[in-house]
């Protein structure tokens, strides 16, 4: 579906007429937009934009192993109401774990690109460290593997013993694969689309037309967004069921109902606690850092649960996972920030609204260093850092203001687009000639 969208998105959009001379003025041509066909209209931008940031969350999203969908006895396989309402309710329940990721990546891009960064260090340590595919090493990021008997997911040290390490090696990287739902179309014309939005905001600065704020913060966007699909190129794309893994302390199931042993109360294993309940503030430091373990409390217990978190990538990351992916989340944030100061001299509605965007680019530009500093800072424990929780605080929550502001403008500035942003690029200038 998202594949048919885009090539007809792409197909509309690379079939305007392009006539006009190139000796015409900036003034003459916008005069003309109305009567002639070198011209687009404020919807086109918005869908062109809005179908770009789209393509680029639905494609470079790529979620971890979701929870196992409860066994539907064999009798109850049939086409009845209730049968349907619970496949409904599992896709339903897959598609918001999905929509969770994709609602992070629309708001916070770069919040991906550390989480991906993360994933993607832990993936090669993984594949290096026990002589596996980059595939494995992604697979056991996400939670791929899972204990035969419980369906806990392995992701501890202590849990990759010699048999398991052996079980998990038994693994093809087919196997894998086979589990992955790549849509190679999809991706594709998504970055197609992608170089389509960068080559229209180029070309319109080449021959000094006005770009819209919406289309600067789109090509920030797309920008940020080539990080994640580089990142995340060897991971597994929309796995629903994790490989189980045969551990010593898991007895073979039985073949039959009469094989089974019954466990007596005393060697019975206690039963799990309740699950911890995480503060808005535990949530958004696991987002943002993938360190789940930081806290006194047990945040995270693999032996207790049946999948990893949404933004899970390791449970022991330390510093040579943590200070790459920071780094690498605050540079491209940084980068971020650097493309919507392009706009620096663009023409605004009003005055405050121009220093409105000048000041908040800045910040976006600036306030991922000094976040960088404080994180590796703390990561390296640094006894006396000047850096304290209060600063941090005001650091992310700037971040965190700014990018809302610059999230409304460019769709504020569109009730008053100067002269000549309607005006379509003349392609025929690039095309070689004599």
């Amino acid at each position: 579906m998202l594949s048919i969208f885009l090539l007809l998105q792409l197909l509309s959009s690379n079939g305007s007429n392009l006539k006009a001379a190139h000796t015409q003025t900036l003034e003459a041509r916008a005069a003309s937009d109305t009567c002639n066909d070198n011209s687009r209209t404020l919807y086109g931008i918005v869908w062109s934009c809005l179908v770009t940031i789209l393509a680029c969350i639905w494609v470079s999203v790529h979620p971890n192993i979701p929870p196992p969908k409860a066994p539907i006895k064999a009798s109850s396989k049939k086409l009845s109401l209730a049968y349907v309402t619970r496949k409904r309710l599992q896709s339903l329940m897959l598609f918001g774990r999905r929509l969770k990721m994709m609602l992070v990546a629309l708001i916070a891009p770069e919040v991906m690109v550390g989480f991906a960064a993360r994933q993607f260090l832990v993936a090669w340590r993984f594949s290096k460290t026990y002589k596996v595919s980059w595939t494995h090493g992604y697979f056991f990021s996400m939670g791929g593997f899972v204990t035969a008997i419980g369906h806990h997911p392995i992701v501890t040290e202590e849990q990759l013993d010699d048999k398991t390490l052996a079980e998990i090696q038994k693994v093809t990287e087919d196997d894998i694969e086979d589990r992955s739902k790549h849509d190679a179309l999809a991706k594709g014309l998504a970055l197609a689309q992608v170089i389509w939005a960068i080559a229209q905001s180029a070309a319109r600065v080449n021959q000094h037309l006005p770009v819209s704020e919406l289309e600067v913060a789109t090509v920030a966007f797309a920008v940020v967004n080539i990080f994640i699909w580089v990142l995340w190129w060897g991971k597994p794309l929309n796995v629903v069921q994790a490989i189980p893994i045969s551990t010593p302390d898991a007895p073979e199931p039985p073949l039959n109902v009469d094989q089974a042993i019954p466990i007596s109360k005393s060697n019975a294993p206690e039963p799990p606690g309740p699950p911890v309940k995480l503060n808005m503030l535990d949530k958004f430091w696991g987002i943002l850092t993938g360190n789940y373990t930081g806290s006194e409390k047990a945040l995270f217990q693999p032996l207790a649960a049946t999948c990893v978190p949404s933004f899970w990538s390791h449970y022991d990351i330390d510093k040579d996972i943590e200070l790459p992916a920071l780094f690498t989340e605050c540079f491209v944030a940084t980068i971020f920030g650097i493309i919507h100061c392009l706009a620096w001299h663009s023409t605004f509605p009003s005055h405050t609204e121009m220093w409105m965007w000048r000041s908040c680019a800045l910040i976006i530009a600036v306030v991922p260093v000094g976040i960088a500093v404080m994180g590796a800072s703390i990561i390296l424990s640094y006894p006396d850092s000047i850096f304290h929780p209060v600063i941090g605080f005001i650091f992310i929550s700037s971040y965190i203001i700014t990018r809302l502001f610059l999230t409304v403008l460019p769709f504020i500035a569109l009730r008053a687009l100067p002269p000549g942003t309607l005006t379509d690029v003349n392609w025929t200038l690039y095309i070689p000639h004599l």
